[in-house]
């Protein structure tokens, strides 16, 4: 009978071992696999979709323009953030984040009626899986896939670009799928 109790007692450590094992496993490996899908669904997605915008036009300090996220594989909704950058960071259009997470901009739709606000609480990240941007909040607006919007962004000046992102949730994950900038047409 004594030999019996050491022997149940390092059965029951061995298997407290294994699920405890089991368990770090399981939430150290499954939120990277499940950021990784999500990466690779965000990748496709980005892969077959554009973002058209027009010249951006300027009428005291208003700009406007008209935009499409065109993917004809796709329905449902996406997000929109815009904001300007001085016309001298063109070239890094690609790395430049809002420097507010405060909507400086409106977005309506066909019918004219104003877009939907939404806030993105967390991280931002490009289709490559790296954080772009971190907010503690970043308030954006709801668009619809192949239908065209306008922007109508306040204090923009002609010396100032207008970039658009294109932002796609995909478990709980937010990722820039697309964007572009557009600036105001040179007079002739």
């Amino acid at each position: 009978m004594e030999s019996v109790i050491p022997q149940l007692i390092l059965i029951i450590a061995v298997v407290g071992i294994g699920i405890a094992l089991l368990a770090f496993s399981f939430a150290y490996f499954l939120p990277k696999e499940v950021f990784s899908i999500s990466q690779q669904q965000a990748n496709q997605i980005a892969g077959s979709t554009s973002l058209s915008v027009g010249p951006l036009l300027i009428n005291n300090t208003v700009g406007s323009v008209v935009a499409e996220v065109y993917n004809p594989s796709v329905n449902g909704s996406i997000e929109v953030v815009a904001f300007t950058i001085p016309a001298s960071l063109q070239p890094s259009v690609g790395v430049v984040t809002p420097s507010t997470s405060s909507l400086n901009y409106q977005v309506y739709l066909t019918n004219n009626k104003r877009a939907n606000t939404t806030t993105i609480s967390g991280s931002i990240y490009d289709v490559g899986g790296s954080v772009i941007y971190s907010p503690s909040k970043l308030q954006v607006y709801t668009v619809s896939y192949n239908s065209p919007f306008t922007i109508i962004y306040n204090g923009v000046s002609s010396n100032q670009d207008l970039v658009v992102w294109i932002i796609y949730k995909v478990n709980n994950y937010w990722f820039r799928i697309v964007y572009t900038y557009t600036t105001v047409p040179q007079s002739p």
